[in-house]
């Protein structure tokens, strides 16, 4: 697993992807058509039956006002069955391009990482671009934070240390967050995790045809999330984060991308310039490994060690505390 070095990794070549990545599950997911078809067939896998979420954990679900008048929020908190209260809280935002996804996709590796570390876990099922653009997942995802800053202490968590993590455009709302945070507009960050985050809507082609999420999907992806401003054709930096010009007082971020993933170029690019502006940015890009294989080939060799970053990014975001 490298670091983060040269701003500027290079074009990928397509033997960087291995023979045990390609399962069945990767091949299904590149097969289907780069599309709204395609997407919304995607979506359909994103919510796994009961009988396959983890028993080791507690799971339950709780509504809550938005701002939005005559809207709630469905809110999934993960926590340990046995536990210490005072537990760090961490708000995790699930991934999909913004337009597909669920929260229960992520159950099995919260539950590995609260196992790992002990924490409680709240996650939004937040409204989706196929039918609502931005900013309403963001809305949601504030809202969230927000009632898990007044309601975190009633459920076992220490409000004073709220993290927020994200894979994919997860990554991308936690980090608008993160902006959010640090302008007072939510509750103060102690850090954030993001996981392949998609984070710039002018990231273009790749010369690496074995990609999972693909250029095609992502262009897409942020058409349909940014169709509400395309008239004014300014995109805030509360949408595309990557735009932000000033990343200063950022709360300390922990990333992780993989080498073969079409993100790679712009969550360099992100942590450099938070480097540069004085935010501990660490950044684990990890050798071989396509977006979500965490998901579609967990088993690989590539695969564990996207797993092990991720627990590693985990662990070190938990250990720090509010400035």
């Amino acid at each position: 697993m490298a670091g983060l070095g040269a701003a500027n990794p290079g074009p990928l070549n397509p033997s960087e992807v291995l023979d045990d990545s390609r399962t069945f599950a990767f091949r299904l997911f590149r097969a289907l058509p780069d599309s709204l078809t395609g997407l919304r067939m995607l979506h359909l896998m994103a919510r796994p039956p009961r009988l396959f979420w983890p028993k080791d954990i507690r799971i339950g679900l709780r509504m809550i006002e938005s701002q939005s008048p005559g809207r709630q929020i469905p809110l999934w908190i993960l926590r340990p069955r046995v536990s210490a209260s005072r537990l760090p809280v961490v708000l995790n935002l699930h991934g999909g391009g913004h337009a597909i996804g669920a929260p229960q996709q992520d159950f099995g590796l919260l539950a590995q990482l609260t196992a790992q570390t002990p924490c409680v876990v709240v996650t939004p099922d937040y409204r989706l671009s196929l039918r609502e653009p931005y900013p309403a997942a963001l809305e949601d995802c504030a809202d969230a934070l927000r009632w898990v800053f007044g309601n975190a202490a009633e459920h076992g968590g220490d409000p004073d240390r709220l993290y927020v993590m994200g894979h994919s455009s997860g990554g991308g709302l936690a980090a608008a967050l993160g902006l959010l945070s640090r302008n007072q507009a939510i509750p103060k960050l102690a850090g954030l995790l993001l996981i392949g985050a998609m984070l710039d809507d002018r990231t273009g082609l790749s010369a690496n045809p074995d990609l999972s999420w693909n250029a095609e999907r992502n262009t897409l992806a942020w058409r349909l999330y940014l169709r509400g401003i395309a008239a004014s054709g300014i995109v805030p930096e509360t949408a595309a984060p990557a735009r932000t010009a000033d990343l200063s007082s950022l709360p300390a971020t922990f990333g992780v991308v993989g080498a073969a993933d079409l993100f790679l170029q712009e969550n360099a690019s992100f942590f450099e310039r938070l480097s540069q502006h004085g935010v501990p940015a660490p950044l684990a890009i990890v050798p071989h490994a396509y977006h979500g294989i965490e998901v579609l080939a967990p088993k690989s060799g590539a695969g564990d060690a996207m797993l092990a970053a991720i627990r590693t990014g985990f662990a070190r975001m938990l250990e720090l505390r509010p400035k």
